[in-house]
């Protein structure tokens, strides 16, 4: 019985390494890739280029060029251009105007009247003045000289003269206003001039001087 078990559990043994070899063999298997290697960089040796002392270009000077001369092109006048005035016939001037200024307000009143006709001109004016007349004024110019005549309608009506009124406000005297001054400052008069300030004096003290007492005698007997 022992060795019968004993081939049991070895089978059994066997059919679970089966299964996991099995399994192992189901999995997909990763595929490997050799590692790689870069090839081994060798820098090419250190070679300065040949030694080729500074020789410095040929100085080859811009060769001078004047400048351009410019001559100015001949002065050509322009073609004369004729304007025509207009022409207008000779005829001799003719009008008539009349006018007039009326002002109620500021007493003014005035009018003229010309008339022309050739070398024969008749006018005049009139204007109101302030006495009350009214000046009239007539002229005339036939080609031989101006000849004016003037003559006054109506009176001389005096005006009285009468001032303005004029009443001056009441005065009214303002009330006297004090600024307030503040008191001066006080100063102390200065020391009169060369006075002496005598600081105390306190002498130093010394004691009284001893003297040697004289001997004394007994009074001599009666």
């Amino acid at each position: 019985k022992r060795q019968h078990g004993t081939h049991h559990i070895m089978a059994l043994q066997f059919l679970l390494l089966a299964l996991v070899g099995t399994c192992a063999l189901a999995l997909p298997r990763t595929p490997r890739y050799p590692s790689y290697h870069p090839r081994p960089h060798y820098p090419a040796p250190y070679e300065p280029s040949p030694y080729k002392p500074y020789e410095p270009a040929p100085y080859e000077p811009t060769p001078y060029k004047p400048a351009p001369s410019y001559e100015p092109a001949p002065y050509k006048a322009p073609a004369p251009s004729y304007h025509h005035e207009p022409e207008y016939a000779d005829t001799p001037p003719k009008y008539k105007y009349t006018y007039g200024v009326k002002d109620d307000y500021n007493q003014v009143n005035f009018e003229q009247t010309e008339e022309r006709d050739g070398y024969k001109t008749d006018g005049g004016y009139t204007v109101d003045l302030p006495d009350g007349r009214k000046q009239v004024v007539t002229y005339k110019d036939h080609g031989d000289g101006l000849v004016a005549e003037i003559h006054y309608e109506g009176e001389i009506k005096p005006v009285a003269y009468s001032p303005p009124a004029y009443d001056p406000p009441a005065y009214h005297a303002p009330e006297p206003t004090y600024p307030a001054h503040p008191p001066p400052p006080y100063n102390a008069p200065p020391p009169p001039y060369g006075a002496y300030h005598a600081e105390p004096y306190f002498p130093a003290y010394a004691p009284a001087p001893s003297y040697p007492r004289y001997p004394s005698y007994p009074a001599p007997p009666a």
